[in-house]
């Protein structure tokens, strides 16, 4: 009987497990970037505290991955500065474990047969999540790069709410569906459509899932037909919105990548401007990485017109200070600002010559992107 107890495995309760779940996203996206930042900490000569203050660092990368505001206390004003850029690759990140653990959520949910709703699995992992996520709200509160506690107050739960709610609904947790999508599915449908009336006046069994005992397939064809018919047309406008989302984000990082290359000279002066050991350029180097994802957000937003906002200017081929409304005056300020800092990426932005035509070539990106889709 104690070898027999000893070799039974004991299996958490669904929502235990699905708590759990949410937890160890948190703790794993929390450790990645830990992790990174110990190594940056160790192989530099001259840091700055202990390993306290690169884990308070860690916390507050992390909670910025989220969109919380960062408070930066240690100015050389003397004024509290805020860190508002949230940086979208560990944006990403935390997105796909809080998706791959509600994923797990419903296949345990499928493999039990019974329990709670697929909602409830959304609401267990969300849980989870932010149990992780208020512990470190309130470590990160203090220290001289702080969090400000509203703003993770609320852009938490409103992450994990999203990412669980939409990656439930994706993966068809929510009811049960009348036939599974694909062509299997489509050619079933259609040959029931061709059915003479004779046949289509068959009554139905109990377990066939449509219906109730009594109703005939030509009762239920009609409503079969347009779910299949709505599903259809739902997965071909997603194709082609994911299509030119692709051609879209590809086509601004082509035009990153060329100003890049345009700015070379100074993209390669900045690096040691900014950190004259090699620990910190590579430094400098992790963080131009993770920032690369926002970098092309704002070259799609050059590409498509309107531009992007940089030191209270606008900078964009229509509306900068060169852009073809800047002589009616509609431009949203009054031209370039004050000179950037020494950052790689930020050497990159296109100076006074935003309205010349190699710019004015980078709309041929949103024009292959709508032709795609």
């Amino acid at each position: 009987m104690l070898s027999a107890r000893r070799g039974t495995r004991r299996h958490l309760p669904l929502t235990s497990g699905w708590l759990v779940g949410g937890a160890c996203a948190a703790g794993v996206g929390l450790g990645v970037i830990a992790a990174v930042v110990l190594l940056l900490w160790t192989v530099s000569p001259y840091p700055d505290g202990g390993a306290g203050s690169a884990l308070h660092l860690a916390a507050d990368l992390w909670l910025l991955a989220h969109g919380a505001q960062l408070v930066r206390h240690e100015t050389l004003s003397g004024i509290p500065a805020p860190v508002g850029v949230t940086p979208l690759m560990l944006t990403a990140l935390a997105v796909w474990l809080l998706c791959r653990a509600t994923r797990e959520g419903l296949d345990a949910r499928v493999e039990a047969g019974s329990g709670p709703g697929a909602a409830a699995v959304a609401g267990w992992v969300s849980g989870g999540y932010l149990l992780v996520g208020g512990l470190v709200t309130g470590y990160a509160a203090e220290g001289p790069i702080r969090v400000d506690v509203l703003s993770a107050v609320w852009h938490l739960p409103l992450l994990a709410g999203l990412v669980t709610g939409v990656c439930v609904l994706v993966c068809g947790g929510v009811g049960p569906m009348p036939l599974a999508p694909g062509r299997r599915g489509g050619r079933l449908l259609a040959r029931l459509a061709a059915l003479p009336p004779k046949l289509l006046a068959v009554r139905l069994p109990r377990d066939t899932g449509h219906g109730g005992a009594g109703e005939t397939a030509a009762d239920i064809a009609p409503e079969l037909l347009l779910r299949a018919r709505v599903r259809e047309r739902l997965a071909a406008a997603a194709g082609a919105a994911s299509a030119a989302t692709v051609v879209l984000c590809g086509g601004g990082a082509l035009l990153l990548t060329g100003a890049v290359l345009w700015h070379a000279p100074a993209v390669g002066e900045a690096f040691p401007r900014l950190s004259p050991g090699p620990s910190g350029q590579f430094a400098l180097l992790m963080l131009s990485v993770v920032l690369l994802p926002n970098a092309v957000v704002w070259a799609l937003a050059w590409a498509l017109g309107p531009g992007f906002v940089l030191d209270g200017s606008v900078l964009g081929p229509v509306l900068g200070p060169d852009g073809p409304l800047a002589s009616l005056g509609l431009r949203a300020s009054p031209g370039a600002g004050a000179e950037l800092p020494p950052f790689p990426l930020l050497a990159a932005v296109p100076g006074q010559d935003g309205g010349t035509v190699p710019w004015w070539l980078a709309g041929a990106a949103p024009l292959v992107a709508g032709l795609v889709c």
